[in-house]
């Protein structure tokens, strides 16, 4: 009896010792997320800075109609939301700068750092426009335009080191290619229109008289400049979708999307376009870890 008492207290031990344990493991596993540092000098300009850009994320979030302010309709939570947009603009900037330290070896630079950076960059191009050089972009940059250059740089640098250091084969460009929903827009690749002819009324798409019309990207662009007509005339491929092309002689021809036939031998460039393609999806995947770990 003591025996099976004593067994029954050390089951209930082990019992004990394993619940702890994976509670541990389970407050491991939902550790609280890091906190994202930055200056609050850097917050309040970009903060100022970027509002309309923050209210039209806050527009399309929220689905806020046009015609009703974002802060009328948020309210209260107004000032709120602004500011996690701020920070989720931030945690962007600093996850291509961990990128660029991790694929380029270039250190990110702090609030003073960035702003000294400015202020050389500013110089630079003052002294080239006294000595009537060319200045590409701006003559000078305040401190939320010289951010958006610099992280545009850092980005560029980062996306071409992992071109170079892809190996990225043909087999996984054509399984890419073949299943994207856009075409590369190159003569290699070719769309097919119906064309309906009418006395001025709406074509009858189902049982009216149709011709064919197959055309590359290029010839496209031909046809664009000819009937002087929006892009999405030609470059809308939505099957229900018919628009308006010309009138000749009192009759209206109008233009359906009917299918996209993609390339079926993609060349170095197309490869090239491709291959980008799938880097350039690689290193959102990796920013947008970064920026998750910061609970964003």
């Amino acid at each position: 009896m003591k025996r099976s008492k004593k067994a029954g207290i050390g089951l209930l031990c082990l019992c004990i010792c394993l619940i702890c344990l994976c509670a541990g493991v389970i407050i491991f596993m939902k550790k609280e997320p890091e906190k994202l540092e930055y200056d609050d000098r850097e917050f309040q300009e970009l903060l100022d800075e970027n509002t309309l850009l923050y209210e039209q994320n806050l527009r399309d979030a929220y689905s806020i109609p046009e015609d009703t302010g974002v802060k009328e309709y948020l309210g209260e939570s107004y000032d709120e939301e602004l500011e996690k947009e701020n920070e989720k603009y931030i945690a962007q900037r600093r996850a291509v700068q961990i990128l660029a330290e991790q694929y380029c070896d270039i250190e990110p630079l702090d609030y003073d750092e960035l702003h000294e950076l400015m202020e050389s960059e500013n110089a630079s191009r003052a002294e080239k426009i006294a000595n009537g050089e060319v200045v590409y972009g701006n003559t000078e940059f305040d401190f939320p335009e010289f951010c958006t250059y610099y992280w545009d740089e850092l980005e560029s640098s980062v996306l071409d080191q992992m071109m170079e250091e892809s190996d990225i084969d043909s087999a996984e460009i054509e399984e890419y290619y073949s299943n994207m929903e856009e075409p590369l827009y190159t003569d290699g690749e070719k769309v097919s229109y119906y064309l309906y002819t009418t006395d001025g009324s709406l074509p009858d798409v189902n049982n009216g008289e149709r011709e064919s019309l197959e055309l590359t990207f290029g010839e496209i662009r031909d046809y664009i400049r000819r009937y002087g007509v929006e892009e999405d005339v030609f470059l809308n491929f939505d099957k229900d979708q018919v628009n308006f092309l010309y009138s000749e002689d009192g009759k209206n021809v109008y233009i359906q999307f009917a299918e996209l036939e993609k390339d079926t031998d993609l060349s170095d460039e197309e490869e090239g376009m491709v291959r980008s393609m799938i880097v350039k999806e690689q290193y959102e995947k990796e920013l947008d870890a970064i920026v998750e770990n910061w609970g964003l």
